[in-house]
């Protein structure tokens, strides 16, 4: 029981880097809480409805979900502004409602705008979604003109209660943050290695499989922690610079521990005595993994002792990894003064890739924006398509209810949110689908529950708007379930609840995800394979970079740049390339799926040799002459070179490439053989290019566009 807690704990804690889905979350019910706390007396006082307080809590919620600028100059603009588009927005669906069709031109004209306006920045982006959200607000509370000046002066308050969460009730602390990012790391490391353990007692591919998501997660912690770290003004740039290679570190060694574990398999015959080992070995890591290193030396010891000699090394050299993640951890945790042994609460981690937050109006707007000048704009296509679903919506929502059609219409365009391909946009229209459909059924019992005690329906609507918010970046889903069940004590608390108007909702929900699904699929569809195709070229663009800038410096004999800003790179666009791709693979199996896997392997792999390349390569420079300086930068170049041929699908070029690679590191070899023995920042480098040059010669045949393969 306690181990199945300290797993549940350390999952807590990595599943939340540095806190932030719990600040979100809470900064959102915060400044909800204070606007309705404040406005609703008042309105009672004055005479007002107290309905008149929705546009200031929608208003308070947006300043914490779409503003997300750097620096809070920018978020305080950015907040302020929310109460002029969404009273702009308010004034026109009062003016035009019950004036069909003019009504719903208006709303269809404000979707499409509020999509086109992504293009021009974080800004942008976020007025233009209050300004829907404030369309839609209009016709569910059926505004009136005369209702307007109050409705302004309440979004003008939610917006200062905006800042006041933000700013003061939940501000960002730069120590805590930093600590809470770290602590999330040292958990992220220990679900890793209870997936090692089990890997261990009972290998096979899902074990594999498991093992290596759990890597790709801890690279995404280690950024949201590098990102905390470059954030913070606290810190002298030497500091900040300690700081980002000790994390650095602590990846780099997880990763060759795994690595190591799959080398044993594959180089050494694994008998039962040799399993029993393992597992052993395994059980250590998880409990204590400072003495994994002892336990595997003693295991090795007796292995050695019974005559299994290769098996030994293999087991030596696994101990050996993992006293290197022990040391690396431990190291970064005396940094921050935290203990190696503190853990946390439970919580589930995320079972699936993340995904897009739904109100994230400030995603990528620039995302390719500046492309192939001679293919319609990302914006302009998704703005299209929002405009169509949404007129289609309306018309087919009208026939379901002629009232409450809006429904229809707000999820005709959040699917469209943060999401770059019609695969994506699929899955996400049949998430909120289903989140609906069991948020119906949760709403209508809940409302039933809690009827008749507002201050327990009022905990309610809290306790959904927070969990919604908390499992956003983690289940669209679980949102979509939370925020309907909320709806169904709204409606109780406004006197409206039926179950009826709940199964509209959820007829008007398929009716929208229908609509946008067949304007992503028929309108300008920008096809999953595409939307793969160009994140892979991005990340070779970047991995490309990084070798040249490496090679560049080689050969000028000086002082190598810090190439770790370069590596980030390549894992920030290894990590959308899978996101984009996770489609593909969600319906795989036989011999499809393994080939699906092999690639995401790749694909991980380039980004993990890429950091490993920036933090030993510096060095290996300093210790190399003049020639051998001449064949690492011919080598790194040549890799470089290859890397954009397989970002440009030119085949050929790359075949070529791959020989032309080979005899590089064919001579390389030759000419380091002679060094002494022992564990070498050059040895390391160029171990890191040999295995970079094999991922890249197998990712050669993702070049020939002839061929298919699973990003096709």
């Amino acid at each position: 029981m306690r181990d199945w807690v300290i797993r549940q704990g350390a999952r807590f804690v990595a599943a939340d880097p540095g806190l932030r889905r719990l600040r979100a979350a809470g900064r959102v019910v915060g400044g909800v809480v204070v606007t309705l706390g404040v406005l609703i007396p008042s309105l009672l006082a004055l005479g007002q409805s107290p309905v008149a307080a929705a546009p200031g809590a929608v208003v308070a919620l947006l300043s914490q979900l779409a503003v997300n600028e750097p620096g809070r100059g920018a978020q305080t603009v950015t907040t302020l502004l929310l109460p002029v588009s969404a009273t702009a927005s308010l004034s026109v669906a009062a003016l035009l409602t019950g004036h069909s069709p003019f009504g719903e031109l208006a709303f269809v004209a404000v979707m499409f705008l509020a999509t086109y306006a992504r293009r021009f920045g974080p800004r942008a982006s976020a007025l233009g979604f209050a300004a829907f959200i404030a369309f839609f607000l209009a016709l569910f509370l059926r505004v009136t003109l005369d209702q307007i000046p109050v409705e302004a002066a309440c979004a003008v308050f939610g917006a200062l209660a905006g800042l006041l969460a933000r700013f003061v009730l939940l501000p960002e602390r730069g120590h805590a943050v930093r600590r809470s990012g770290i602590r999330a790391l040292r958990a992220r490391v220990r679900t890793m290695l209870h997936a090692v353990d089990a890997h261990l007692e009972q290998p096979g591919p899902r074990r594999v499989r498991v093992v290596h998501d759990e890597l790709v997660r801890l690279n995404q912690t280690a950024l949201a922690v590098e990102g905390d770290i470059d954030a913070m003004r606290e810190h002298s740039p030497a500091q900040a610079d300690r700081l980002r290679r000790m994390v650095l570190e602590v990846e780099l060694t997880a990763e060759h521990l795994v690595t190591t574990i799959g080398g044993l398999f594959a180089e050494t015959s694994v008998t039962s005595q040799v399993r029993e080992m393992l597992s052993e070995v395994g059980g250590a890591m998880r409990r204590d993994p400072p003495s994994a290193g002892r336990v595997a030396r003693e295991a090795a010891d007796r292995l050695e002792g019974a005559g299994a000699v290769e098996a030994a090394f293999a087991l030596r050299r696994l101990g050996a990894a993992a006293a290197e993640l022990a040391d690396a951890t431990v190291s970064l945790l005396a940094e921050v003064g935290e203990s190696a042994s503190t853990d946390s609460a439970p919580e589930t981690p995320p079972a699936e890739d993340p995904e897009q937050d739904e109100e994230d109006t400030a995603e990528d707007t620039a995302e390719a924006d500046e492309r192939d000048e001679h293919r319609m704009r990302p914006t302009t296509r998704a703005a299209i398509q929002v405009a169509c679903a949404g007129a289609a919506a309306i018309f087919f929502g009208e026939l379901v209810s002629s009232t409450r059609w809006y429904w229809a219409v707000i999820t005709a365009f959040v699917v469209f949110a943060g999401t770059g391909s019609r695969g994506e946009l699929l899955i996400k229209a049949w998430r909120r689908t289903l989140g609906t459909l069991l948020g119906v059924i949760a709403g209508v019992a809940v409302a039933v529950l809690v009827s008749g005690y507002p201050m327990v329906q009022l905990a309610a609507v809290l306790c959904c708007v927070f969990l919604g918010f908390y499992l956003v970046s983690v289940s669209y889903t679980a949102m979509t379930f939370f925020i309907t069940t909320m709806l169904g004590v709204l409606y109780e608390i406004l006197g409206r609840f039926s179950v009826y108007i709940l199964e509209v909702r959820l007829l008007e929900t398929v009716i929208g995800a229908v609509s946008g699904a067949a304007a992503a699929l028929l309108l300008f569809p920008a096809r999953t394979r595409t939307a793969v195709r160009d994140a892979a070229g991005e990340l070779l663009g970047g991995l490309r970079d990084l070798l040249r800038n490496a090679a560049t410096d080689l050969g000028a004999f000086g002082e190598l740049r810090d190439l770790a800003p370069d590596s980030r790179t390549v894992d920030e666009r290894m990590h959308t390339l899978l996101t984009s791709a996770s489609p593909l693979g969600r319906y795989r199996i036989g011999r499809s799926r393994q080939e699906y896997e092999r690639w995401r392997l790749l694909i991980s792999s380039s980004a993990y040799y890429s950091r490993s390349l920036a933090a030993s390569l510096p060095d290996a420079a300093r210790m190399s002459d003049a020639d051998l300086r001449d064949r690492l930068a011919m080598f790194v170049g040549a890799l470089g070179d290859l890397a954009a041929a397989i970002s440009d699908r030119d085949a050929d070029t790359a075949d070529d490439l791959v020989d032309r690679t080979e005899r590089s590191e064919r001579e390389l070899i030759d000419v380091t053989e002679p060094l002494p023995e022992g564990e070498t920042s050059l040895r390391t480098t160029l171990h890191t290019l040999t295995r970079l040059r094999s991922v890249l010669a197998e990712l050669t045949s993702y070049a020939d566009s002839r061929q298919r393969h699973p990003e096709q």
